[in-house]
């Protein structure tokens, strides 16, 4: 039988022993390997032609910081280096606007993700109002 033990080394960092090896990784790694994925999962607003804003992170965020800009009436991208490395793995889902208001998210390489946001069929902006995403990026 595998036996898993773990101990708190430092507020950040924790040991990890696994069959009588020994491993130190940081508390977040940890969470993603047991998970088997990493997660953003946050509420998004944007207003005129201003980037979007992230209203709040809910939960663990264990993807980074990604850094929203605006693109184009109703595009928006968020960056982040190395984020979203293999396209088979990476799922980003995204709330309704509103009524009558379609959002979509696509991962586009490596490294970025995009927003769009329509109203009645046109591209428009101000249609993130606390809007949910979740990006789930699995090992």
């Amino acid at each position: 039988m595998n036996k898993i033990k773990t101990g708190l080394k430092t507020s950040d960092r924790i040991e990890v022993i696994y069959n009588g090896r020994e491993t130190e990784m940081s508390i977040e790694n940890f969470k993603n390997n047991i998970r088997g994925y990493k997660v953003y999962k946050a509420l998004l607003s944007q207003t005129g032609t201003s980037a979007p804003t992230v209203e709040a992170i809910v939960g663990d965020n264990t993807v980074g910081t990604i850094v929203w800009t605006y693109s184009i009436v109703g595009g928006y991208i968020g960056t982040l280096a190395g984020a979203f490395p293999d396209a088979n793995k990476v799922f980003p889902i995204m709330g309704s606007g509103g009524l009558a208001t379609i959002t979509s998210i696509q991962r586009l390489d490596a490294n970025t993700v995009r927003v769009r946001t329509s109203a009645s069929g046109v591209a428009s902006d101000g249609k993130l109002a606390f809007t949910p995403i979740l990006i789930e990026v699995h090992n």
